[in-house]
Formats: C-alpha cells, sequence, structure tokens
C-alpha cells in the first residue's frame, strides 16, 4: 500500500510513465519499485480507463488523463492545484530584440575575409 501510494504520487506529479514490458526486471529504473507490481497497478487504472496506453517495441507508455488526475487526487488528498507536469506550460526565456544601432555596434568589425590571406594577392 505504501509502495502504491508513493507510485501513485509520482503519477500524479509527471503525469506519464515508461514501463518496459517485462515481469522479469527486478525493479522500475525510477522508482525503485518491482516493475510487476508498476505493470499490474497501470494495468488496473487502464481497465478503469484513468490512463491511456501506447505501445512501442516492449515500452509501454502511460499516459494519465482527466479522469485519472481526479482520481489520485481523491485517492491521495490532494488539492485541485496539483496537476501532472505534462499539463503545465514551459517558460522559453528569449532574449530581448535590440535594435539594429546598438547590435551594429557589438558585432566584431569585419576584416577582409580568407580569400585576402594568401600571401601573392593584394
Amino acid at each position: 500500500m505504501i509502495l502504491q501510494y508513493f507510485f501513485f504520487l509520482w503519477l500524479i506529479t509527471e503525469g506519464v510513465i515508461v514501463v518496459e514490458k517485462d515481469a522479469k526486471i527486478p525493479r522500475h529504473p525510477h522508482l525503485n519499485i518491482p516493475n510487476l507490481h508498476i505493470m499490474m497497478t497501470l494495468k488496473s487504472l487502464k481497465s478503469r480507463k484513468y490512463v491511456e496506453e501506447k505501445y512501442n517495441w516492449k515500452h509501454q507508455y502511460f499516459i494519465l488523463n482527466n479522469e485519472g488526475i481526479e482520481y489520485l487526487r481523491e485517492f491521495l488528498h490532494l488539492p485541485p492545484s496539483i496537476f501532472p507536469a505534462t499539463l503545465s506550460k514551459k517558460t522559453i526565456n528569449r532574449a530581448p530584440k535590440m535594435d539594429d544601432e546598438f547590435s551594429r555596434e557589438l558585432r566584431q568589425p569585419m576584416g577582409r575575409g580568407r580569400m585576402y590571406d594568401k600571401r601573392n594577392f593584394d
């Protein structure tokens, strides 16, 4: 039960999990929980339509949907302000645009180029 609690807490913070479809793996590489337990828990969540499964090359990708988010919030007694990282938008820090006059001063002066570096050429 404690492992299930920590797994559900991790799932609601991330929103997605990748599981290798091999029951003989002793532990999941990120969670330190037996891989078989994670597979069976996700199978249960999938049958209740709380996660969507995508399968590719012996790996299962489980994506938490809106019903699953509500279920995990209720199960873990979390406030509605907690939501998965897959639903949050990342802010992109971009450098402010510079004026042409200012940026021209920052550029290095133009040289003669590689063609003029040859010794016999003037």
